[in-house]
């Protein structure tokens, strides 16, 4: 049967010799799609989906399977384009989305971050620190790895300012008191040298301000914030961490984004 479809498309992929493969979040989750003869006999593409794109898709359905009829971009974010390190990070954020969405699975607040990312992006000044950043500790939530934040996760007081760590493997901040009088935190005994040196992570007071109001604010909210330069970088390092070791994994289109933002 034919179904019409609205849909981020997250990575396309060749299939065959001339066929393409894409992945596509919805609202209802993943969806693999087949396009039949999206490359043509010299090599040169017939069918212009590429990732970042947004588009109503037309297809053929059969089980749960999906093959390609036809589309309409509703929007392609070109302005990502122009600059190496806005569209290097709208393929990271792609990347994440692919990585945590699975077919069958309800995704629409996954998907309406991501699209809400790439117009930031695309149509905005706002850093890319700043975007990243938000974006990461979003997904963080919707996978539910959101960390208590209101207290200590030993003693459950309030931390004074200045004094809140957080244990990142946790999902929580420990009082300065707590870390120093009771037991060591344990380190996975498969933890990389990076993931073991950045397990706990001192927070300043406006960055653990910052961590409470994204984990808390309505969805078109969260990126609703300025933060002076050297409190946006506190915040990228403790976002990254902490969403990179709770998936367990590491992303190549991060390094490149790293790789160009060093430039």
């Amino acid at each position: 049967m034919l179904v019409k479809i609205k849909g981020l498309v997250l990575r396309s992929e060749q299939s065959g010799e001339y066929d393409r493969l894409y992945r596509v979040l919805t609202p209802e989750g993943k969806i693999y799609v087949m396009a039949k003869g999206a490359i043509s006999s010299d090599g040169k593409p017939k069918i212009c989906l590429l990732p970042m794109l947004y588009a109503e898709l037309v297809l053929y359905k059969k089980g749960d399977r999906y093959w390609l009829r036809e589309y309409e971009v509703l929007e392609d974010f070109r302005k990502l384009y122009r600059e190496l390190d806005r569209l290097a990070l709208g393929q990271y954020i792609m990347s994440l989305a692919d990585r945590v969405s699975v077919v069958g699975q309800e995704r629409s607040a996954l998907l309406s971050l991501s699209l809400n990312s790439l117009y930031l992006l695309a149509e905005t000044d706002r850093p890319c620190v700043h975007i990243k950043a938000v974006t990461e500790l979003r997904v963080a939530l919707d996978e539910g790895y959101a960390p208590e934040l209101d207290g200590c996760m030993r003693c459950g007081k309030t931390p004074p300012p200045g004094h809140a760590t957080l244990d990142v493997m946790g999902g929580g901040i420990v009082c300065s008191s707590c870390l120093n009088s009771g037991p060591k935190l344990q380190v996975p005994p498969d933890a990389d040298e990076i993931r073991e040196a950045s397990l706990l992570i001192p927070l300043s007071d406006t960055v653990w301000a910052v961590l409470r109001y994204v984990f808390t604010a309505p969805p078109k909210k969260a990126f609703s914030f300025t933060l002076p330069e050297d409190e946006a970088e506190r915040l990228a390092h403790v976002a990254e961490q902490y969403l990179l070791n709770h998936i367990g994994e590491d992303f190549h289109e991060l390094t490149i984004y790293k790789d160009i933002v060093k430039k």
